[in-house]
């Protein structure tokens, strides 16, 4: 921005009154709420006092400790690099992050990101800036429709509308026609519905348009699709001194046509974020944990869940199993069901070794817990023909925390649904209606249905479902690089616990099962498709790991999308080694291609598949943002180059050269 010649930065005003702003309590409330602990950001102007009150927790936080938990909150260039940190904390802390983004253009530009995280299902809180309420008819430069953007990858929206004289002066005035300040309807009043997204319960069943099916009970309606919260909540309200009348109202928009996504959005207004707002201690109810006890779970509606119960379903899925006979059926896993949290991989592990079942994971997973002594899922292959033949060559299909499998894209004479098994030998759970942790408690009760821990001992009787500590041998030092070989070395080197996130794409195909008996380590993938996001999910899944190394297995075109995310590395001094896998080519493309059949590819597709020509410097691009890093053309370059990142308290990143 250009000031005019003679402002002096130093005598500029400052905040005013901002320990007691609506954007504390924002955060305050967001903290007490849904554990809220993090925030990453690329603010503008229009949120400056967002910024101010992360300032004000800070100090809180100093003065007090026990009383006010630390608010933590990094910088990134790029709001991609924003939202794809926050999904990648929440897939390693489990409890959301949030993101501060500068009015529609951040939002547009933090989406890929928003994508993946809402095929991850990862919960993110959005607090995007908005015009100042009477300055938005004026439709300046930066003035956007912000609700119609975050409708794309957000289950919630909610929108403070601020009501001022209709003379346009930009000055508050109460319905009474009264001066004074305008008192705050609570704009997270909503958090019946807010809260329940973030933390994974089931949502209630929502009024119809222009109609209440509930409405009456949670004192909401519906209007046009649209919610407006009462001046109260809970009882209680949120007043600002000498108002007599609220002049703002609520909506919060219910995006129906997102399914799975724990994205919610807040569109906070600039003239909002800086008036004074205090909100009573507990007006927000804390929400339950993540995971749910054993026991805890409310049973879904009738008409959604035929069952009833979980126990039921788990009884009944289990006599099904026995049915079809020994080895007939298959578990295919995503979500919740592959991680070590709660007892849910290794009840699936239980299962399938009991019953000779396949255990399968979802191709595009946002988390599978890995290695030594833990189940070892086949990762279902990406191509659909291959996948179809894996899925239908069972007779009964258990899908468990996952839609249905599907083909990526519609190829030519090629199946979009990948699943040909009649209705009734698909049996899926799906805990979108019974709640985050519900996964856990049906394969465990499918498991002592089974009795399974008696029977199967892990390691022996198990049929390979639990794998043994292995890996694979290192290749000679002299052999040049290529794709397989530096996933030996990587599995070869990688200490137990390390985080491996895994946007290798062509170059990492023989990872998975090279790495299978590594000692025990997470392993996050790329969800939506978007590429571009593992240098931010590496960002995010460090911060949320402290002590944790990570590896990122980064293919080098997608890398170019997020390259900002490299300068918060070395901002934060995150462990984070980047490997990239350096092909200089859209690989993938020429893959797709070939598996098209595309006739005849000449110099225009060769051109546009390649990124030759200039050759990026990958060595110069990471020092350039304060990451140090080697170039690796040799197996023993590569390794002796890993081994130096692994023992680097800080960011490292290695130019893998692959023939």
């Amino acid at each position: 921005m250009l000031l005019s010649p003679g402002v002096d930065l130093n005598r500029l005003p400052s905040f005013r009154n901002h320990e007691h702003t609506a954007s504390v309590s924002l955060f305050k409330q967001a903290a007490e709420c849904c554990g809220l602990s993090h925030v990453f950001l690329n603010p503008g102007t229009t949120e400056m006092w967002l910024v101010a009150a992360l300032d004000v927790m800070a100090a809180e936080t100093q003065a007090d400790a026990k009383t006010f938990p630390p608010m933590h909150s990094t910088l990134c260039l790029q709001e991609n690099v924003c939202t794809g940190a926050a999904d990648g904390y929440f897939r390693m802390a489990r409890r959301p992050a949030g993101t501060v983004l500068h009015l529609g253009p951040g939002l547009a530009n933090a989406m890929s990101n928003l994508h993946n995280a809402r095929r991850a299902r990862s919960p993110i809180l959005n607090i995007v800036g908005q015009m100042s309420s009477w300055h938005i008819a004026a439709d300046s430069v930066l003035n956007s429709n912000i609700p119609s953007l975050a409708s794309y990858a957000s289950a919630v929206v909610v929108c403070p509308h601020l009501q001022r004289n209709p003379d346009g002066d930009g000055k508050a005035k109460n319905i009474d026609n009264t001066s004074g300040h305008w008192r705050l309807h609570d704009w997270l009043s909503n958090q019946g519905e807010v809260w329940a997204v973030l933390n994974g319960h089931p949502r209630a069943k929502r009024a119809t348009r222009g109609g209440s099916s509930d409405g009456s009970a949670t004192g909401r309606k519906s209007i046009g699709g649209h919610w407006h919260s009462p001046i109260t909540a809970n009882g209680k309200q949120a007043i600002i001194p000498d108002s007599k009348e609220p002049l703002v109202e609520v909506t919060t928009t219910v995006v129906e046509d997102n399914p799975g996504s724990r994205i919610v959005t807040l569109v906070v207004p600039h003239d909002l974020s800086w008036e004074p707002m205090e909100l009573p201690h507990g007006f927000l109810p804390r929400t339950p944990s993540i995971a749910p006890a054993e026991g805890q779970l409310a049973p879904p509606p009738k008409d959604r869940a035929p069952f009833g119960t979980v126990e039921a379903f788990a009884r009944e899925c289990v006599k099904a199993i026995r049915g079809v006979g020994q080895g007939e059926a298959a578990l295919y896993l995503g979500g919740d069901a592959l991680l070590e949290e709660g007892g849910a991989l290794e009840a699936a592990g239980l299962v399938a070794a009991a019953t000779g079942s396949s255990l399968l994971s979802e191709t595009f997973f946002a988390r599978v817990d890995r290695g030594a002594g833990r189940a070892s899922p086949d990762r279902l292959i990406y191509f659909p023909a291959e996948a179809q033949k894996t899925l239908n060559k069972h007779k009964m299909l258990v899908v468990i925390d996952s839609p249905l499998p599907v083909a990526v894209f519609g190829y030519k004479d090629s199946p979009s649904r990948l699943v040909q098994l009649p209705e009734e030998a698909i049996w899926r759970f799906d805990t979108q209606i019974w709640g985050s942790g519900s996964a856990a408690i049906v394969l465990k009760l499918m498991a002592d249905e089974l009795k399974a821990a008696d029977v199967v001992k892990p390691g022996e009787n198990c049929g390979g479902i639990f794998v043994k500590e292995s890996r694979p041998s290192m290749p000679p030092a002299e052999k040049t690089l290529s794709s397989p070989l530096m996933c030996k070395v990587i599995a070869n080197l990688q200490p137990e616990d390390v985080i491996i996130v895994d946007e290798g794409l062509t170059s990492a195909g023989t990872y998975w099962d090279e790495s299978k008996g590594c000692p025990k380590f997470t392993h996050l993938a790329i969800t939506g498709g978007a590429i571009g996001s593992g240098p931010a999910l590496s960002l995010g899944a460090s911060l949320a790991s402290p002590g944790k190394r990570v590896i990122n297995i980064q293919a080098d075109g997608s890398a170019m999308y997020g390259l900002q995310a490299l300068w918060s590395q070395a901002r934060e001094r995150t462990p984070v080694t980047t490997i990239i896998c350096a092909n200089n080519s859209y690989a993938i493309l020429k893959v797709e291609c070939l598996k098209q059949e595309v006739p005849n590819p000449g110099c225009v597709t060769q051109a546009h598949t390649d990124l030759k020509g200039p050759v990026l410097d990958w060595c110069r691009l990471a020092e350039g943002q304060g990451v140090p890093a080697m170039r690796a053309t040799t197996v023993g370059e590569l390794a002796a180059a890993l081994e130096k990142g692994l023992h680097t308290d800080s960011p490292f990143l290695i130019e893998a050269c692959l023939a």
